[in-house]
């Protein structure tokens, strides 16, 4: 996202909201902000920029989620709801 990290641990809260909503330990999330190529975000204001972007990473990892369960479940002759993501691997 476009945001920034002016010292106040957006990176730490986008990378820890994004590992547990996956099931993944914090070292596999790979965080890439700061750039205008990436999707707009609000400006950087002290305490306010990681609240404001947590709930955006969340959905964003939510929906993901969502969709590779959608994609799987057939394979493991189960339904989406059924799984669930926890240290790192997928579990019925």
């Amino acid at each position: 996202m476009g945001t920034q990290d002016i010292g106040t641990g957006t990176r730490t809260t986008i990378v820890i909201v994004a590992a547990d909503t996956l099931g993944l330990p914090i070292e596999a999330i790979n965080l890439y902000i700061g750039d205008t190529l990436y999707p707009p975000s609000g400006a950087s204001g002290g305490s306010t920029t990681p609240g404001g972007v947590s709930s955006s990473t969340r959905r964003a990892a939510v929906d993901a989620r969502e969709e590779l369960f959608t994609k799987v479940a057939p394979a493991l002759n189960t339904t989406p709801d059924q799984l669930e993501c926890k240290s790192g691997k997928q579990l019925e």
